[in-house]
């Protein structure tokens, strides 16, 4: 309808012209989704509509998911995690989740890693996320980055890198408070929100607004850090 919007960078993800060009059709998946009745689920993609990748589950069923909700699956997990890549465990589990460490082997499609502690676990590949020889790779030190975590004292919050330490990334904070937070939990903010989101660029919007989050659209401007979004049905939002 036409409607513009103005987002916030964090809520929004780059996406290719084409999900297809992420997700082409016979590609095996994993389902990451809040729905606990499809998180976990594996499936092949079989098409792509309206920026969704239409998915056939392991049982027959057939479902259509925003890309972000997928993660592609290799023949072997030891493709996706190669003995000796450093990872970042993402699991419910509390006293996994955020723990870093190495992958020591593969058995059975579970990814044997030993975490910084010396403890070895054996977990499925999409609880993994490869993070690089050094988390000052991806957040050097004066980085400004946004928090995104389900923490909703630190969501969306903004600062600096200060330093790093066992995988984790310290940030202070805007209003002075100095925090350590993974990688996984951290994205960087250029300059400009134009250098991340060119107009032009086609987009998923990632919000805890049910109406927003995950509708697709294109770039159309910028405006006090905010992008300019037109959504798939032409509404129009910041």
């Amino acid at each position: 309808n036409g409607d513009k919007v103005g987002l916030p960078p964090q809520q929004l993800q780059t996406v290719g012209k084409n999900a297809g060009q992420a997700f082409p059709v016979g590609t095996e998946v994993i389902v990451v989704s809040e729905n606990q009745d499809l998180n976990g689920r594996t499936g092949r993609v079989t098409g792509h509509h309206r920026g969704r990748v239409g998915v056939e589950l392991e049982n027959g069923d057939k479902v259509g998911l925003t890309p972000q909700q997928l993660q592609a699956v290799g023949k072997n997990a030891g493709q996706a995690f190669p003995v000796g890549t450093e990872v970042i465990v993402v699991s419910e589990n509390q006293d996994l989740n955020g723990r870093t460490g190495r992958v020591t082997g593969h058995h059975r499609g579970r990814v044997g890693v030993e975490l910084e502690n010396g403890d070895k676990v054996g977990l499925p590949p999409q609880q993994l996320q490869t993070v690089g020889k050094n988390a000052g790779q991806a957040f050097p030190v004066g980085t400004e980055v946004t928090i995104v975590s389900e923490n909703e004292d630190l969501n969306g919050r903004t600062g600096r890198v200060t330093g790093h330490h066992r995988g984790r990334v310290g940030v202070e904070l805007e209003n002075g408070d100095k925090v350590g937070v993974p990688p996984q939990q951290l994205q960087a903010v250029g300059k400009n929100s134009g250098q991340s989101f060119p107009v032009g660029t086609l987009v998923v919007v990632v919000s805890e607004n049910p109406d927003l989050n995950g509708r697709n659209g294109t770039v159309t401007g910028h405006n006090r850090g905010r992008v300019g979004v037109e959504l798939e049905n032409g509404d129009k939002v910041g």
